[in-house]
């Protein structure tokens, strides 16, 4: 009975890994390599990291648990503020080595899909929405001071923090020495799936 139920939750682990990989949407990454391609698979509910070579036929390289989000949990939308990691398809930005929290890879979150939300809830301006859209189109990191606040990522811990317990403002935080582990894979422009 648990080796049924073992092999059940790995199915389903890999068929919702593909759905992630396929929700990358292979016709945005221009001159990629589908099979060798390093993406970032980051399971809310399960705390967990996963680092994958390869869009069409996912393998797993390395896998981290466990992991910190919003001390509110995660949700497909966020305000700043909520303590909330927002859920979606994003690809790091810029990446700090001096952080405060070890090291910092932030996302180039707003999303357009976050901002027309933001603004179909009344919650940003049309002038926010095309900024956002515009940043996006010419590949800049999009606004991060909106309503639907910023600066969020994949970072170490400071000050005695740790990973039992979800603390963060909206990231996602790993023990230092993951994130030293991963950090020779990660670049700007490296895709990041959050479910």
């Amino acid at each position: 009975q648990s080796r049924a139920r073992q092999a059940m939750k790995r199915r389903d682990f890999l068929q919702n890994t593909a759905l992630a990989a396929a929700a990358l949407g292979l016709p945005d990454v221009a001159g990629a390599n589908p099979y060798r391609e390093i993406w970032l698979y980051i399971r809310t509910r399960e705390r967990s990291v996963t680092l994958y070579q390869g869009y069409r036929e996912p393998r797993p390289l390395r896998h981290f648990e466990p992991g910190a989000i919003g001390r509110k949990g995660a949700a497909g939308f966020r305000v700043r503020g909520s303590s909330i990691t927002p859920r979606g398809r994003f690809r790091i930005s810029r990446i700090n080595e001096q952080s405060r929290f070890h090291r910092f890879f932030g996302f180039d979150y707003p999303t357009l899909e976050q901002a027309r939300e933001g603004r179909r809830r009344g919650i940003l301006s049309r002038r926010e929405l095309e900024a956002v859209r515009m940043a996006r189109r010419q590949g800049r990191q999009p606004p991060q001071t909106t309503a639907l606040g910023g600066h969020i990522g994949l970072h170490g811990v400071n000050n005695g923090r740790s990973t039992d317990w979800d603390w963060t403002e909206g990231c996602v935080a790993l023990p230092n020495h993951q994130i030293d582990i991963l950090t020779p894979w990660l670049t700007n422009g490296t895709h990041v799936v959050v479910v």
